[in-house]
């Protein structure tokens, strides 16, 4: 069963960063009740580690010990995404999705990012997206600016599936709504996961979720700055600016 989620949900990609002790968690609270302090102050959190390794029963268990409404975005594997042709072998895709079943009731999206090698080619993004299960909720992730093209937004279309906008420097997403959710990813305002975003920025960015919440069924933005714990500072002025 796919999980319940409001209209706008702001949060941070990972939460287990060491240079977060002392800034965002207190300075002597255990590692092992950083999940649920966060959980506490976020309504989401994106899994990044699901992208290097497949979790285990213990993950699972102590990801699921969350608040009631308290949602996820899973990171779907670098085997799956990372190949010279995206889900294949089709056993890499089962075998992921079997593993995250557990965490069903806590998830809220599926998110897929492809690399920077990966250039346009329709005809495998349309073939890997037969390879995924229809039950749960996609976001795609281009970092390649070829796939930025009319085309890809009908197919992405035609298929429910939420184009990624994020801020990537060398790799900006278009302002372009596909699927059911707006999907943002905040990589940090001058370089990958560092820096912290000005206000007059963020005003920007609440500007745009304004404009375009309208269109979706609920919107999730995570701030990957996690470089000095920025990432939960803007997170929450940017929800404090929304009044979420």
């Amino acid at each position: 069963m796919q999980a319940q989620v409001g209209p706008i949900l702001i949060g941070t990609s990972g939460w287990t960063y060491k240079s977060w002790r002392g800034r965002f968690y207190p300075q002597k609270l255990p590692q092992r009740e950083w999940l649920a302090y966060y959980a506490e102050r976020f309504p989401t959190v994106e899994l990044n580690v699901t992208t290097y390794r497949l979790p285990k029963e213990h993950d699972l268990a102590r990801w699921s010990a969350v608040p009631p409404g308290f949602v996820y975005t899973v990171k779907l594997s670098r085997l799956i995404t990372h190949r010279k042709r995206p889900g294949e072998p089709r056993a890499f895709v089962d075998n992921y999705m079997t593993r995250i079943a557990p965490l069903e009731p806590h998830l809220a999206n599926v998110l897929a990012q492809f690399p920077p090698f990966f250039s346009r080619d329709d005809e495998a993004l349309r073939n890997f997206l037969d390879m995924l299960p229809a039950h749960h909720r996609y976001v795609v992730e281009f970092r390649e600016p070829s796939w930025y093209a009319e085309p890809v937004y009908a197919l992405l279309r035609e298929r429910g599936i939420s184009l990624c906008l994020h801020d990537l420097r060398g790799s900006t997403a278009p302002l372009v709504v596909t699927g059911p959710v707006l999907y943002v990813r905040l990589h940090g305002p001058v370089r990958a996961y560092a820096g912290s975003y000005r206000r007059a920025r963020l005003e920007q960015w609440a500007a745009t979720i304004r404009e375009l919440t309208p269109y979706v069924d609920a919107a999730f933005v995570y701030f990957n700055n996690d470089q000095n714990a920025y990432a939960p500072r803007n997170a929450a002025t940017l929800r404090e600016m929304l009044g979420v």
